[in-house]
C-alpha cells in the first residue's frame, strides 16, 4: 500500500518551518511598469513574426534580475545568461545544443544534447568557476544513455527535473551529487518542475487510474494537489510560503490555479470574453504570471497577466508605462516584481523583462550595467 502525505501533516509541516522564512514585502498591485527589450523571439516561442540567428528564448529570472534562456543559431541553440549581460553556457561533450530551463544565484540548471552521436539528452548544471557539468554520471540506472532534463533549482543547491528510462518519465532530483527518482501519485509517469527555499517540491504524477495530477514533493513523500471536479491538472511554481501555481481542466474550462494550504485549489479564471488560462511563474508575494488566451485562429488572441490578491486577473498591457507593446505570455516573477515575458511591438515578436517603475534594489542593480541581449530558450520538453 503507498503512503502519502495527509492534508494536515502537509498543513503543519508548511506552517512550522515557514515560521522562520523572512518576509517579503508585498509589491503594490497598482504599480506600473517599462519594457527592457531582451531581444527578438526565436521561432519556437513567437507567435507571428520571430528571428532567425541570434533571437532568443527566456526561461528564468534570478532574484537579482540575472535572465537566462537560450540563444538561437538556426543549426543550433545554445545555452546562455541574457542579461544583463550576454554569457554563453557551452555544451557538453558530442552534443550541439543546450537550453537553459532555471537559475539560482550564480547556478544554472537545464539540459544538453550529448553522448558520441549527440543523440542523448542530459541534464545539465553551469556555474562560472566551473563551466557546463553534466548531471548525470552514469552511476544511476540506465547510465550515461538516460534522458534527464533539470527544470529548476533553489538556493541550496536542490535540483528537480525529469529522467526518462525504461519506457517512463519521473520526476527526480540531484542533491550534493546524488541523484534520486521521486515516487508518484501511483501511476507509471511524472515530471518536477519547481522547488522552494525549504525543499518542497511541486510538479505532475500519474494516479493509479493513469491522470496526471498536480503533485507536491515534502522530504520524498508526494501528495495530491488536483482541484476537485477537475480532469486532469498541474503545479507549475511554487513560493516559500508553500502556495503553489499551476494548470488544471475545471468543468469550466482550461484555467490556472492558486493552492494554499488554508484554501486548497482556487480557479483564477480568465479575463472577461477569453477560454483559457496558464500560470508560469509565482513569487513570495503571492503573485502568478501567465497567459490569458481568447477563442480565434491558430494562434488565438492571448494576452500576458498577472493575479494579485488585491486586484485579481489583470492584462500587463493596462500596467506598462512604456507604449506601443502588446504582452502576450508571462513566464517568471520575482520578488522585485519583475516579470519575465514576451511581447510585440513594431510587428515584431520580442523577450522582454518587465520592471516595476519604482527603483527597487533589483533594479539598481541592472541600472549599473549596460547591455546587450541575445537569447533564445527551446520549450521544455514535453512541453
Amino acid at each position: 500500500m503507498q503512503h502519502y502525505c495527509s492534508r494536515w501533516y502537509l498543513a503543519g509541516w508548511i506552517v512550522g518551518t515557514f515560521l522562520v522564512v523572512d518576509t517579503v514585502k508585498a509589491w503594490p498591485a497598482s504599480a506600473l511598469y517599462h519594457i527592457i527589450d531582451l531581444g527578438v523571439a526565436a521561432p519556437a516561442v513567437a507567435r507571428t513574426h520571430g528571428g532567425g540567428a541570434g533571437s532568443v528564448t527566456v526561461d528564468g529570472l534570478a532574484e537579482d534580475g540575472t535572465v537566462v534562456g537560450s540563444i538561437y543559431n538556426v543549426s543550433s541553440e545554445q545555452a546562455a545568461l541574457l542579461y544583463p549581460t550576454v554569457t554563453m553556457l557551452g555544451t557538453l561533450p558530442g552534443g550541439m545544443d543546450s537550453y537553459a530551463r532555471g537559475i539560482s544565484g550564480g547556478t544554472v540548471v537545464g539540459y544538453a544534447t550529448t553522448g558520441p552521436a549527440g543523440d542523448h539528452l542530459h541534464g545539465f548544471v553551469w556555474t562560472a568557476p566551473t563551466g557546463i557539468q553534466d548531471l548525470i554520471d552514469g552511476t544511476m540506472t540506465g547510465g550515461p544513455t538516460v534522458v534527464s532534463v533539470a527544470t529548476a533549482l533553489n538556493a541550496s543547491g536542490l535540483i528537480v527535473g525529469f529522467a526518462a528510462d525504461a519506457g517512463t518519465t519521473k520526476p527526480c532530483m540531484w542533491q550534493a551529487g546524488h541523484f534520486q527518482m521521486l515516487p508518484t501519485l501511483g501511476g507509471a509517469n511524472g515530471d518536477a518542475t519547481a522547488v522552494n527555499a525549504a525543499g518542497i517540491i511541486v510538479g505532475e504524477s500519474q494516479t493509479v487510474t493513469h491522470e496526471f495530477h498536480a503533485t507536491m514533493w515534502i522530504m520524498g513523500l508526494p501528495t495530491d494537489l488536483h482541484p476537485p471536479g477537475a480532469r486532469l491538472s498541474t503545479a507549475n511554481a511554487t513560493n516559500s510560503q508553500g502556495d503553489v501555481a499551476g494548470d488544471a481542466w475545471f468543468p469550466t474550462g482550461f484555467h490556472a490555479f492558486r493552492w494554499t494550504v488554508q484554501v486548497g485549489a482556487e480557479d483564477l479564471g480568465t479575463l472577461p470574453n477569453h477560454v483559457i488560462s496558464h500560470a508560469r511563474g509565482m513569487n513570495n508575494t503571492g503573485m502568478i504570471v501567465g497567459v490569458s488566451i481568447a477563442p480565434g485562429e491558430d494562434p488565438p488572441p492571448a494576452l500576458a497577466v498577472r493575479w494579485t490578491l488585491e486586484q485579481g486577473i489583470e492584462a500587463l498591457d493596462t500596467l506598462l508605462s512604456t507604449p506601443g507593446w502588446t504582452l502576450y505570455d508571462a513566464i517568471a516573477v520575482n520578488d522585485a516584481g519583475a516579470i519575465l515575458a514576451y511581447g510585440t511591438v513594431n510587428g515584431q515578436d520580442r523577450a522582454v523583462l518587465v520592471v516595476p517603475d519604482d527603483d527597487l534594489p533589483a533594479q539598481k542593480h541592472r541600472n549599473k550595467h549596460q547591455h546587450k541581449h541575445r537569447h533564445i530558450t527551446v520549450a521544455r520538453l514535453g512541453r
